[in-house]
Formats: structure tokens, sequence, C-alpha cells
């Protein structure tokens, strides 16, 4: 919201379910977040994917790619729902690798200006100030379609998002409480954004099962 704008915030409840994770004062949540599931399935559609929930086996090409259990049996709609951060702002990397795909050659130099050092000025231009999402680059270069199991190695992983526990561990030692403003504003393009996990957590209903662990504090009470 702008400034001076009421911001949506949601006071949630993590119940541990007597899991031995025993919280302090300054202690944090780690939660593994999830893309929407009807935005996911509009993108895979839309990149010729026709089976999303299809049976294959993920194996990385390289030892620096992400790996995770399970990927040796997944589908495409797991792979971008859980494991890929297809709505975040595509940078440099994302260009250079995404242009190797492009089978048309205007469309490859672009990519590959995109995700030069020489390039950083349209970059900036074209994806950086107006926040532009992978998932847009992709619907924007037609040409440019890897494989399905190549884009886990262009598309980074969905990283994790720390939240402060706002309670007492002596009141509530087996509920985490949390205190979550849900991130959205508009782009240059007047295109409107939300944050992947504030927006995931405000989505969620009751009784919904979430992945998190803790993340122990620097500081201490005295």
């Amino acid at each position: 919201p702008r400034q001076g704008q009421p911001r949506e915030v949601r006071h949630l409840e993590i119940d541990l379910c007597d899991l031995p994770i025993p919280f302090l004062p300054g202690d944090a949540l780690a939660i593994q977040p999830r893309n929407p599931p009807p935005a996911v399935l509009s993108l895979l559609a839309a990149l010729g994917i026709n089976s999303p929930h299809a049976r294959f086996a993920l194996c990385p090409t390289h030892t620096l790619w992400p790996s995770w259990p399970g990927m040796e049996d997944t589908s495409a709609a797991e792979l971008f729902i859980g494991r890929l951060d297809v709505f975040g702002v595509a940078r440099r990397m994302f260009f250079e690798r995404l242009a190797r795909f492009a089978t048309d050659e205007e469309e490859r130099e672009r990519l590959a200006e995109f995700g030069s050092p020489s390039g950083l000025s349209e970059l900036e231009s074209y994806s950086l100030r107006p926040r532009r999402t992978m998932a847009e680059v992709l619907l924007d270069f037609k040409s440019a379609r890897p494989p399905l199991h190549r884009y886990n190695e262009i598309i980074p992983p969905l990283r994790h998002r720390y939240f402060s526990i706002s309670s007492s561990p002596l009141l509530h030692p087996k509920v985490a409480h949390l205190t979550v403003a849900v991130v959205q504003y508009k782009t240059t393009m007047l295109e409107m954004r939300r944050g992947v996990c504030s927006t995931y957590l405000a989505s969620l209903p009751p009784g919904a099962p979430l992945s998190v662990w803790l993340r122990r504090g620097c500081l201490r009470l005295p």
C-alpha cells in the first residue's frame, strides 16, 4: 500500500503439535511458502505443458543445481508450486540461462543482452525497475521453452522466509504466534504484486499444515 494507507496484518497461531521445537524470545520460524496453484496451472498451460500432473524423474545435470527428496518422482505442478520461485523478479542469471533455449534469433539475442554485464541498463528498464517476474518473461519470449526437466536449472528455488515469533514460550509453549503483514503493491507497469510467503500464509484455512523450522535468534534477554 501507499504511504498513509492501512496495511493488512494477520495474526497467525502455528500449532507445533508437540514437536520438540523449544523456542525462546528473539527466535524466528522459517516457513516454506508455496506458489498459488491456479496461477501455476495457468502458466503451465501457456508454456505448453499440457499434463501438469504427469509424473517424471528430475535429475540435476550439475552438482550445483538444487536437489531435494522426492525429485525422482515429481510433476510439473509440484515443481512449479512448491520448488521454483517463478513469480520472483527476473534477474540477470535467469536471462543468461534462458537465452540458450530460445529458438528465435531475435529473442535469443535480446535475452542474452539482458543476461550480459553490458546489458545492465536494459535489464534495469525491462525487469528490475518494473519488478517483472520470471513467469512474465517466459510469456514474453515465446520461443524460449526449455525441456521440463531443465526449468530447475534456470529458475531459482523457492526460498523459505523468516518470521519473528511474537509470543512468549512461557505463556504458549506449544504454539508460535506470528504477526504477518500481507505484502502487496503496484509496479511501474501498474501490475499488482503480492508477497509470495505472506500471501500464501493469508490464504491458508485454519488447520492447514505448514513446513516450518526454527532459527535461533542472536540476542538473548539477560
